[in-house]
Formats: structure tokens, sequence, C-alpha cells
């Protein structure tokens, strides 16, 4: 079970679960008949690969020769295609899934490593909002498991970005995630 497979439509991601600061993805298979309208056209799967790495719309664009609204547009539907609501969904399922071995562990003892430092340089909250971000929850819900409101997380996400230097939440999952 690889990333290829996921972009070709074979498989898809059925549920994101964090354990802690771990992420596990569980897949499962698209009924035949919907195969073929989930997998990605060539353009679109470079796209997604770059995005899945914690690059910008801009960025995108830069590498393929595309114009940022082009490179937006084609990462949408291939969120759509995989069956993802937002791009940080992106970047762990192909960190989680990577093109190892299905007996490799799925995060080498550097990359917890790795992980474990850039999120001792938050508070236990901006952890927190950090990790539910990177789950996929927009603001609203982090708000809503919270107890707080919408602009209070919009902010400490944005302390997040300042305090790591990072500019969105794609690149928050893709550096915890060590796929960046």
């Amino acid at each position: 079970m690889t990333w290829e497979q996921v972009l070709r439509g074979h498989l898809r991601v059925t549920e994101i679960v964090r354990d802690g600061a771990l992420f596990q993805v569980e897949l499962g298979t698209w009924p035949s008949s919907e195969e073929r309208a989930h997998a990605l056209t060539e353009r679109q799967a470079r796209v997604v690969g770059l995005v899945a790495r914690g690059a910008t719309n801009a960025e995108v664009g830069d590498a393929l020769d595309l114009s940022e609204a082009s490179a937006g547009a084609l990462a949408a539907r291939g969120l759509s295609r995989l069956g993802l609501a937002r791009r940080e969904q992106m970047v762990v399922v192909r960190a989680a899934l990577g093109d190892a071995p299905a007996d490799a562990p799925s995060l080498p003892a550097a990359r917890v490593a790795a992980q474990a430092e850039l999120l001792s340089r938050l508070s236990p909250c901006q952890r927190e909002v950090a990790l539910l971000a990177v789950e996929g929850h927009p603001n609203v819900q982090i708000a809503s498991l919270r107890g707080t409101s919408p602009g209070t997380i919009a902010n400490q996400l944005v302390s997040v970005f300042r305090r790591l230097g990072l500019s969105g939440r794609a690149t928050l999952a893709a550096r915890l995630l060590g796929v960046a």
C-alpha cells in the first residue's frame, strides 16, 4: 500500500488517526466502478506530490511553470479526487505512506526526534492546536474542541507559524512529519 496506489485511485484514505503526536493512515479500496474516477491525472499527481511535501501554490507554480491560481485549482481537484478535505491531510497521508515496504516502521527514530524538538519549542496549548491543525481540523472545529473562539485559534496558529518560521498549515505538517 503506497502513496502511488493512492494517486492512481487504487486505494483511498478511510481515516487519519492521531495517537499523541504520531499519525496513522487507514486505507481502503474504492468500489471498482469508482476507481478510475479517483485516479489523478499526471499533472494533478505532480501538483499533489509537491503540496504533500508542504509546498505553497506559489512554489508549485514556480516548480511546474504554472500560475499560482492554476496550481491551487489543480491541488483542490487532486484533494477532491483523493477524498481529502484539506492540504495538510495530504501531507500526513504522504508522510505516513511513503514508498517504504509495508513492514518498515512508519516513523523512523530520526523523524521522531526531529518532531519532538520542533514540538518542544511550542507551549502545550500551541502544541495541541498545531497537532489538531495538522490533522486537518478547521479553526472552528479546533475552537469547539478546545472551548475557545475561532479567532483565538487563528491567533495561536499564527504564533506557532512565527515561532517555527513556517508559512502555513501544510508547511507545518511537512515539518512535523519530516517530509520538508
